[in-house]
């Protein structure tokens, strides 16, 4: 699964978009947009971990226990805080992914 925050000054709030990534039973990739929530005003990384999981419910409430990966973009709103943690100190976003269930 990859997600990606958007802060934007045209739009009111701050969406995140869900895009599933696999592969199909014969061997094919996929990709494909499930849904998006609003995470502004959200209090930390379970009420995002919740909203989150809502898209993905709302699609199939069985899909989330296949879900074996989480990546992001490395924006502020996707991380527990809202300061870059790396170990190179670059302040810019940095790709991360984040292995669940395996």
């Amino acid at each position: 699964m990859m997600l990606d925050e958007s802060t934007t000054k045209n739009v009111d709030g701050a969406p995140v978009y869900v895009v599933l990534c696999g592969l199909t039973a014969d061997g094919h990739w996929f990709m494909s947009y499930v849904g998006q929530a609003d995470t502004s005003g959200l209090k930390g990384t379970e009420e995002i971990y919740t909203a989150v999981k809502g898209v993905v419910d709302a699609l199939c409430p069985t899909l989330w226990g296949r879900i074996k990966a989480v990546g992001t973009d490395g924006c502020p709103a996707m991380r527990s805080t809202h300061h870059y943690a790396g170990p190179d100190g670059n302040t810019n976003a940095q790709a991360s992914v984040i292995m669940i269930g395996m």
